[in-house]
């Protein structure tokens, strides 16, 4: 406890508690007749707020001169190399607190140093560091063997380097969720999101058809037209569609509906811009989907695209609250297997 390092308040300040304990021990610049001396606090485990009474120290300041001698001028003074460290001294801050740069006397291939600290910006350079705990901070640049990750206003370029997002969390495979992607290059999927229709039920597969579901019962939209009709949810939106919180955020793009009994109506709730394939995957029945208000009739074994464009770009005018207000069919195709 005795041997805790000195540390540098610069210039004694009024008001301001200087200690003595297992952690630091105070040193202070205190001026005598317009020369400034240095001090360390006296006595392990006294706190002191009152300025040094003598160039030689007082009851609870020790004079620092044979110290600064040893230490500083030996150890640290400008210039001081210490097992490749150089320590050069670059100037004095408001409070003549000292501030300079340590840097390694080993230089990589392009003459940087392989160790820099500036200890006013407190800027750091290594050319090896292997850090097991955490790092706070704003991150600019990680380089890979060659290739870089570049993040800058607002923005991360990666230069040469493949995005993997492989494996598997709580038995289902790892997502990568974006708000918007842009490709300019190749995009293509394995497989689709999709859901599936059993009269009034809706199986979501979140991760594939081949791994387990998510099943929500629907609820009559209303009725138009003498039939009663049920809203489809093209994604998993926990608010007004009130679809389970384990799809939240699935953007629904294959509907695939069997059922085995009478013939049912629905609507697709859709969003803006957003397109869906359908299929009615029983060759015996029909299935009727009301799109701008018309009745759509998917006979057995057809499939169609559907596709939401904003209601307010239709000619003639369509309500918004019309069921399949603002639908539009891009494909059909039916195939007869039955």
């Amino acid at each position: 406890m005795m041997g805790a390092f000195p540390y540098d308040r610069g210039v004694f300040k009024n008001g301001q508690s200087y200690v003595w304990n297992s952690v630091r021990r105070d040193k202070i610049i205190y001026m005598f007749n317009n020369v400034y001396y240095n001090f360390l606090v006296k006595n392990y485990g006294a706190t002191v707020t009152a300025a040094p009474t003598s160039v030689n120290g007082d009851s609870n300041w020790e004079a620092m001169q044979k110290f600064e001698s040893i230490v500083t001028d030996t150890f640290f003074a400008d210039g001081a190399n210490i097992a490749g460290l150089m320590f050069k001294l670059l100037g004095y801050n408001s409070d003549v607190i000292p501030y300079g740069e340590v840097r390694s006397q080993n230089t990589n291939s392009s003459g940087v140093p392989t160790f820099y600290l500036n200890t006013q910006t407190g800027y750091f350079h290594c050319e090896d560091v292997d850090v097991s705990g955490t790092i706070n901070g704003v991150l600019k640049t990680l380089r890979t063997e060659g290739n870089e990750i570049v993040l800058n206003s607002g923005q991360a370029w990666f230069n040469g380097v493949d995005l993997y997002n492989q494996g598997t969390v709580n038995g289902r495979p790892l997502r990568f969720y974006a708000n918007s992607i842009w490709c300019r290059g190749n995009f293509a999927a394995r497989s689709r999101l999709t859901i599936r229709i059993v009269q009034t039920t809706v199986y979501f597969y979140p991760n594939g058809t081949g791994m387990s579901y998510v099943a929500m019962l629907m609820k009559a939209a209303g009725t138009y037209n003498g039939h009663t009709y049920y809203e489809i949810p093209c994604y998993g939106d926990t608010g007004s569609a009130g679809t389970p919180t384990e799809v939240a955020g699935m953007p629904v793009d294959t509907i695939v509906i069997r059922n085995s009994s009478i013939q049912y109506y629905y609507t697709l709730g859709l969003y803006d811009t957003q397109k869906v394939t359908v299929y009615n995957a029983n060759d015996n029945y029909s299935v009727h989907l009301f799109i701008n208000g018309n009745d759509k009739t998917l006979d057995g074994g057809k499939g169609c695209t559907v596709q939401q464009i904003p209601v307010s770009w239709l000619t003639p005018t369509v309500s918004s609250s019309t069921p399949g207000a603002g639908q539009l069919i891009a494909g059909e195709k039916d195939e007869n297997w039955a």
